[in-house]
């Protein structure tokens, strides 16, 4: 199992067995941008996963969000979900 963390700055002294990296590139996914409250994003994972299936695309079972954007005010997020494809 692997777990990440977002950050904003680049932290130059991690104890191990943690690792910082300041770029993740994962080839090959599919993609959305989802703008709404936090309460619904499971919807882009769920879109993602329809259209993977109607299209008959297989992904490797992993996927990751990056959170663009917040606004406090109207409980609404901005987040970039990806989902590897099989290869």
């Amino acid at each position: 199992m692997q777990f990440m963390l977002q950050a904003n700055n680049f932290i130059h002294n991690v104890e191990q067995p943690y690792r910082m990296e300041s770029l993740l590139r994962v080839k090959n996914c599919l993609y959305a941008r989802y703008n709404g409250p936090d309460d619904k994003l499971k919807f882009a994972y769920d879109k993602l996963g329809v259209y993977a299936f109607e299209n008959d695309i297989e992904l490797d079972g992993c996927n990751y969000t990056i959170y663009v954007d917040r606004n406090e005010e109207e409980e609404t997020m901005v987040a970039d979900v990806f989902m590897p494809v099989k290869e």
